[in-house]
């Protein structure tokens, strides 16, 4: 598999990596969702938070998988989009059995009995296991004000929070975009999905998944 790096031209502070080959439509997939994202006034501010943000951190760390560290950072690019695993849906109760090959790939190859609470989601029959999400490239300062380049996995397929509530994929890229926010920053939270969501006593911050759901007006989310 051969990959492709590039600067995303219209949006300051971006790029894109992705196989052309296994992904062709995937640069397309990211920019009309970015152009929606920056349709609302929100969303500029998310944008421009990003590419104006000076990560001290742009070094992989350590504990990063080899697929990970293989994703460069350019000059002036603080966050790579990147094709997120894809989306399954798992019978509530278990758990996917997974083998990890090359370049980050993955197969599910059975289903474990499971007793997590994730796993086991009141009146669902299933949970969601992949799917959009956000990592920051050195987890050791995207809490204390240093900030680092944050890798954000991407599928323009997800319609549904991990709890079955209705989304969509420019409500996903929005949740993980302000993760990446808060990596390049140095700003996660210890009740970081509860502060990205807007939930709870998060519920009046102005850049949160809730925020953005109003501004499209989508049914704000309740829990986590």
């Amino acid at each position: 598999m051969s990959t492709t790096n590039k600067k995303l031209s219209d949006f300051p502070g971006f790029a894109i990596c992705y196989d052309p080959k296994s992904k062709p439509f995937f640069q397309s997939q990211v920019v009309e969702a970015m152009r929606m994202l920056a349709s609302v006034d929100l969303g500029k501010q998310l944008l421009k938070g990003i590419a104006d943000a000076k990560p001290k951190v742009r070094k992989h760390h350590a504990s990063l998988t080899p697929a990970a560290k293989k994703i460069s950072f350019s000059s002036g690019i603080n966050v790579v989009i990147t094709p997120a695993a894809d989306i399954n849906f798992i019978q509530s109760g278990f758990k996917a059995d997974k083998v990890y090959g090359d370049h980050g790939a993955m197969s599910i190859t059975g289903l474990k009995p499971s007793a997590a609470a994730s796993h086991n989601i009141a009146g669902c029959p299933f949970h969601i296991d992949g799917g959009s999400a956000a990592m920051a490239i050195d987890p050791t300062a995207a809490d204390n004000g240093r900030g680092t380049c944050s890798i954000m996995y991407f599928t323009n397929a997800q319609v549904m929070t991990r709890k079955g509530e209705a989304a969509n994929p420019v409500v996903v890229l929005a949740h993980e975009l302000i993760h990446s926010l808060h990596h390049v920053t140095g700003t996660v939270h210890k009740d970081e999905e509860l502060v990205t969501s807007g939930i709870g006593k998060y519920a009046d911050l102005p850049m949160t998944e809730n925020a953005f759901r109003k501004a499209f007006g989508i049914k704000l989310r309740v829990e986590y």
